[in-house]
């Protein structure tokens, strides 16, 4: 009998270190710079259940509210036979934006999809490390976006595309809430993927007119996506300067210039990588160490696209940040 505890005990011990020491020993990176005024920083939700209430405290605007977004955009599921209009409004200091069709061309992330992709018992081991941290369950689930990076950089070669991480609907892990809640829900889903979005001028009181002037930065590329769950990306920023001119070239415009200088921040106290892609192929892979700012020479037309990893990160394979394309030696028509 005690043999038989003691091999129970030991299975049990096991189990714990494969299951838990793993979560006690991540950490996010620090990051204390505060975000841009330039910039807004929120999550995109496809597919989502775009209940009536929602005004009047869905999940997700809860949530906003705790994390301090500054907006939260939600398009309606794919079977929707009559998706909503355009819509917005405040929830608190969170500006909510229903849009009836996607703003963005390709998902390069989508979280419920990766979760609802894995085999069951891929699944399992998440969903018990879920119960004590969700970021990390989450983060497990997640592989490098290969195919969405071939597919974009493919697309690229033939016209302007814009890439987005999503989060999609809650579920896709073993339900093992007992309030029957899909799992993941909104409040972790949303400390896992976010969009920081370059704006041209401050949002205003009219939900309808912010909505205006966010949305169209989305459609206009200028924005870029960070694993928020690896680290907050606030001081981040990449734009071009052409040679001889005083121009910025933002993320996701088109410019007939190509000869300048790609001007990356990078105010970290955690050491990251850099890799820039052109034409789908990569033309620079570095360790930025703890340099402030990177600064790249562009000598050949091209579509570029940044991509900023984590070295010292347990998910140092995913992409912590990835910018729209700037398309350099092209027209702007």
């Amino acid at each position: 009998m005690q043999k038989k505890l003691r091999l129970v005990s030991f299975v049990l011990f096991l189990l714990f270190a494969l299951l838990v020491v793993p979560i006690m020993r991540y950490r996010k990176e620090a990051n204390l710079n505060s975000l841009p005024s330039r910039f807004l920083k929120g999550v995109y939700v496809v597919d989502s259940d775009l209940a009536p209430d929602i005004e009047s405290g869905h999940a997700i605007c809860e949530t906003a509210k705790e994390q301090a977004l500054d907006f939260v955009v939600l398009t309606p599921k794919k079977e929707t036979v009559d998706p909503p209009e355009n819509r917005a409004f405040w929830c608190n200091n969170t500006l909510m934006a229903i849009a009836s069709t996607g703003l963005a061309d390709l998902e390069i992330f989508n979280l419920q999809s990766s979760l609802s992709a894995s085999s069951l018992a891929g699944k399992i081991i998440p969903a018990l490390r879920y119960l004590f941290n969700p970021r990390y369950a989450l983060l497990q689930t997640l592989s490098p976006p290969t195919k969405a990076f071939s597919e974009w950089d493919l697309r690229l070669l033939k016209d302007r595309v814009t890439g987005i991480y999503s989060l999609g609907k809650p579920g896709g892990l073993p339900g093992l809430n007992l309030s029957g809640t899909p799992l993941p829900t909104y409040r972790a889903m949303c400390a896992i993927f976010t969009v920081y979005v370059r704006i041209e001028r401050e949002l205003v009181r009219d939900p309808g007119e912010s909505s205006e002037i966010l949305t169209r930065a989305i459609r206009s590329g200028h924005f870029f996506n960070a694993v928020e769950a690896m680290a907050s990306a606030n001081g981040f920023d990449a734009r071009f300067n052409p040679q001889d001119s005083q121009d910025e070239v933002q993320m996701g415009d088109r410019d007939p210039r190509f000869q300048g200088i790609l001007r990356i921040d990078l105010p970290f106290t955690f050491p990251t990588r850099l890799k820039l892609i052109r034409n789908g192929s990569q033309v620079v892979d570095q360790p930025s160490g703890l340099r402030q700012q990177v600064n790249l020479k562009v000598n050949n037309p091209g579509v570029y696209r940044l991509e900023i990893y984590v070295p010292n990160n347990r998910f140092s394979a995913i992409p912590w940040i990835v910018t729209n394309p700037f398309y350099l030696g092209f027209s702007q028509s």
